[in-house]
């Protein structure tokens, strides 16, 4: 658990029916990991799995220029951005099915010049009474999913950082 406050505690600082956290230590600065995360739900699509990602995007496994300008009010797939802010991360407006109702923020908590820890965070709402059944089946898809979209992030960000150097910091 992270001590530091992100924009998704200081919007849902209430009780939550759902409240996950996942991480990920990335060995590149967070400048080199948020254009990652500025084209990720929009045309890269989710950095899951390619057989998902090649169904609905064009699973970009490098970064367009940076920076992207992604700002608040986009619409990134199914998702609308509520907030990106470089020093922190991007912050997602959430709904799953009718069924949850929250947030989903991606944070860069900088360990050292060139290492990142990529933080994931998601508080949601239940929507209706069959919520926590629907919870129950998706939960564990989504860990699977989640888990392998932080392992490519990783992948793909430490590559860029090792081969491009896309920031204006030595990546080591």
């Amino acid at each position: 658990m992270s001590d530091k406050e992100f924009y998704i505690d200081r919007m849902m600082d209430g009780a939550c029916d759902v409240s996950l956290e996942r991480s990920v230590i990335i060995e590149t600065p967070p400048e080199d990991i948020l254009p990652w995360l500025e084209q990720m739900y929009g045309e890269a699509g989710g950095y899951t799995f390619d057989f998902i990602e090649n169904l609905r995007s064009k699973n970009l496994k490098h970064t367009k220029s940076y920076p992207l300008g992604t700002k608040a009010g986009d619409k990134m797939g199914v998702l609308d951005v509520l907030d990106v802010d470089p020093e922190e991360g991007i912050t997602y407006d959430f709904s799953y099915f009718g069924a949850f109702k929250g947030m989903m923020g991606y944070y860069l908590e900088p360990i050292s010049p060139a290492i990142t820890r990529l933080l994931v965070k998601i508080k949601l709402n239940f929507t209706n009474p069959l919520s926590p059944i629907f919870w129950a089946v998706v939960h564990p898809i989504d860990f699977v999913l989640m888990n392998q979209q932080l392992s490519n992030i990783k992948e793909y960000a430490e590559d860029t950082c090792n081969k491009t150097n896309i920031s204006e910091n030595s990546c080591s």
